[in-house]
This record gives structure tokens, sequence and C-alpha cells, in this order.
């Protein structure tokens, strides 16, 4: 399944996976990690095969709510 998902801002996926952000969840094959720079200060970093990027949460989502983050 692919997804397209609203992000707050993109970013560049060698980049953030350089740093070994911590895993923190996966819902609906999006992979959730905690921003190695910021920690728990920083929103979630959302990685799937095409996108990555911050989030608007600080929290692993329920499968829902990230139903509702993807744009039609």
């Amino acid at each position: 399944m692919s997804i397209k998902l609203d992000l707050i801002r993109d970013l560049p996926r060698d980049k953030v996976m350089a740093r070994n952000p911590t895993l923190i969840g996966i819902v609906l094959g999006v992979r959730f990690y905690e921003c190695a720079i910021h920690g728990d200060e920083a929103p979630l970093i959302a990685v799937t095969d095409t996108q990555c990027g911050y989030t608007d949460w600080h929290d692993v989502p329920k499968d829902h709510e990230l139903t509702d983050m993807v744009s039609a």
C-alpha cells in the first residue's frame, strides 16, 4: 500500500537515516522515528517508501489518526 502523507516539512531521507534515529513505531507501513538531534522536543519523523518528513505528532498515531493525515 502506497500512501501520500501531509507532512509539516519534507526532509532528505539519506541525511535523516545517517544519524541513526530511534524507531518509535510502525503504523500502516509508515515508520515513525524520533529526531536524532532534537529528541522528543521535535515532532516524530515519518518515513515511507517515497517520503520522509516531520509530522504533527509527538506520539505514534493510531491507525485511524494516520488515515486522517493521508492526502486525497
